[in-house]
């Protein structure tokens, strides 16, 4: 058996313990092995003696004994920190924060760092693998999760951080229609988003007139399928916006609101002059009238888009009166008008009208 003696001090200074073990010997390599018979302590210097009592194989004594000191050096795992997880919209790079620790052991170790990716619905392109700190650029959207390794030479370790790459919802504000005005249109949006940023950022829709001759009343302004109707006829353009959070994304439809008329038929024969039309107090127009020579049929159209929801009043005016005759006893003859839901116009108060002496047909 051969020792070894800890440099240990105590308060004087001098004292030293000793650590008994078993020294073999490798005939092959030609080496001496000490295998103490404790655990030797951490970061501690020992000096190992081999005395004068040690024989070489032909049996002669060593001269003097031979001494050297080392150190018992203990090793631990890097600590590693790959960094919080984050969020990020597709085509921008990650960056990437990590933190690596190391004891400085073994000493003839070299310390190296290395980020790989474990899974992902794409590929992962590193600025430096090997760096700490590094940026990271993703081929699609998707959940990524990196790894960062730290190796001493002796022992391992590893942290890993998720990144969630956003891509904008995808929008479809349906197909162009063609309507009557009056009615509604049913609005048929559709949306689709990858579920990102996490934590979910909100999904909003919106549905709004980018342009038109009137204005757009929606059923409900943030349903992805919804109502509309249109104060005028014409072409209106209306856009569907989806948000989640992070990126968003539009689509447009173009709805024609095609006109629908009325016509205004009566038979004032014998009278002359023109009759003014109004709706609301709205010129829709004049009526010419003839002098008696039996001219019928005289009509005036207008829009249904002059109506207002409820009553309404369309009035026609005293004619213009030419020649030699006077029309002293011309009345003006006002007729009520309901616009109904089911975008019809119902007269009321429907009767015979007179200009002069002479008689107003109907109105269809």
């Amino acid at each position: 058996k051969e020792g070894l003696r800890r440099k240990s001090k105590n308060s004087r200074g001098k004292r030293r313990k000793s650590v008994t073990g078993v020294v073999t010997y490798n005939d092959a390599k030609k080496m001496a092995i000490f295998t103490p018979a404790s655990k030797l302590s951490y970061n501690s210097t020992y000096e190992a003696v081999i005395t004068t009592g040690v024989k070489d194989i032909t049996g002669n004594n060593m001269q003097s004994s031979y001494k050297w000191s080392f150190s018992a050096e203990r090793n631990d795992a890097p600590q590693v920190d790959a960094g919080v997880d984050q969020n990020i919209n597709v085509g921008t790079l990650a960056s990437l924060d990590g933190t690596v620790t190391d004891d400085g052991y073994p000493k003839d170790g070299t310390l190296t760092t290395l980020w790989t990716q474990l899974s992902g619905d794409g590929t992962v392109t590193f600025g430096n693998a090997s760096a700490e700190d590094t940026t990271a650029s993703f081929s699609s959207s998707g959940v990524y999760v990196l790894e960062l390794k730290a190796d001493d030479g002796g022992l391992a370790a590893t942290d890993t951080v998720t990144v969630y790459v956003n891509s904008a919802p995808l929008v479809d504000a349906g197909t162009d229609r063609n309507i009557d005005f009056g009615k509604t249109v049913s609005l048929d949006g559709t949306v689709t988003d990858d579920g990102l940023p996490i934590p979910p950022g909100a999904l909003t829709t919106t549905w709004s007139q980018l342009s038109g001759t009137g204005t757009v009343s929606f059923g409900n302004a943030n349903a992805v399928d919804t109502s509309a109707t249109f104060s005028a006829s014409g072409d209106y353009v209306l856009e569907l916006r989806a948000d989640d959070g992070g990126l968003a994304a539009a689509d447009t439809v173009t709805i024609t609101v095609n006109a629908v008329t009325y016509t205004l038929t009566f038979d004032a024969a014998g009278v002359q002059g023109d009759a003014s039309v109004k709706i609301n107090d709205t010129s829709i127009g004049y009526l010419l009238l003839n002098d008696g020579a039996g001219y019928s049929g005289n009509s005036i159209t207008f829009d249904l888009s002059l109506l207002r929801n409820g009553e309404n009043t369309l009035s026609i005016s005293s004619p213009l009166s030419s020649g030699s005759d006077t029309y002293d006893d011309v009345q003006i003859a006002k007729i009520k008008l309901v616009k109904t839901n089911e975008d019809k116009v119902v007269f009321t108060d429907e009767g015979t009208y007179h200009l002069g002496d002479q008689t107003i047909a109907e109105i269809t």
